[in-house]
């Protein structure tokens, strides 16, 4: 297997509505990649692609080697989704739902499993707490506990650290970063650019179209920087690069002169740069 997951001209149609147009896509084993994109981009249609919750209008899926849809039983053993919003049973306890799942793939010991997850996502103090009871982030985890129950090779995560605090997130990062290191792909649905930032890469959907594919720094550096800087009193500005060597250019055309008593580089950000790639598409759209 070369690619966890290979996307090839793929392309749902809703009606008049086109969510996927044409998308192609090749998916490396053992990294975190970030689906960005606005609302309406088409994350969710090709999150339900790639877990056999919908059919294609056309194009081919292979997901761990499997089709989504002709072998979505297979899949399903190697696969853990978790939904935007917790697919969970709000009369019974945390524990109860991760157990519940646990059983479902056949997991030995489903109790004491689900309590240990639970136990690794902080949430050891409310295994017998009813998920009507537990805040908003809390089920999150819970969901986040039942798509690990069974060992998956391939995580598919929408949304999962929206309402949670930054220690919280930290933590769940650090888990995400554990799971490739054993050698496990996660695809993670996400409308925080600093989150996109910690992915292996990023995937920006436009209209159902991808519009851009690469590293987030690589992307980052595609943008500009302003450079500031005062010399006798007065305020200088250049427009930059915002990559090192572009930095490196300017400082040795200026041999860092005692006369410059301050320096400053406001370079745009992984948003910045995205939303400039989104404003390109749409004109070329128009």
């Amino acid at each position: 297997m070369h690619s966890a997951i290979t996307i090839k001209n793929l392309t749902k149609h809703y009606k008049k509505v086109q969510a996927l147009n044409n998308v192609s896509l090749d998916i490396q084993p053992g990294k975190i990649t970030g689906l960005v994109g606005p609302n309406g981009a088409g994350k969710s249609t090709l999150i339900k692609s790639l877990v056999g919750a919908l059919q294609p209008t056309a194009g081919d899926v292979k997901v761990l080697d499997l089709d989504p849809i002709k072998q979505r039983w297979s899949l399903r053993k190697k696969l853990g989704y978790m939904p935007q919003e917790p697919a969970l049973y709000t009369d019974l306890s945390a524990r109860e739902n991760v157990a519940f799942y646990a059983r479902l793939h056949r997991v030995a010991d489903s109790r004491q499993h689900a309590a240990k997850l639970l136990s690794e996502l902080d949430l050891g103090g409310r295994l017998n707490s009813p998920v009507n009871d537990l805040s908003g982030g809390m089920q999150k985890r819970v969901s986040l506990a039942c798509a690990l129950v069974h060992n998956p090779q391939l995580l598919i995560l929408d949304e999962p650290t929206a309402a949670l605090d930054p220690i919280l997130k930290r933590l769940l990062w650090n888990k995400f970063r554990e799971f490739t290191s054993q050698g496990k792909t996660l695809i993670i649905s996400t409308h925080l650019m600093d989150e996109a930032m910690l992915c292996d890469s990023v995937v920006l959907l436009q209209l159902g179209q991808v519009v851009a594919y690469g590293a987030p720094r690589e992307l980052v550096t595609s943008g500009q920087a302003v450079l500031r800087y005062h010399k006798q009193g007065q305020e200088y500005t250049e427009n930059i690069r915002s990559e090192g060597n572009a930095l490196a250019a300017v400082l040795h055309k200026h041999g860092l002169s005692q006369d410059i008593s301050q320096l400053e580089i406001e370079a745009e950000n992984l948003e910045d740069v995205m939303v400039k790639i989104l404003n390109k598409q749409d004109k070329k759209n128009q």
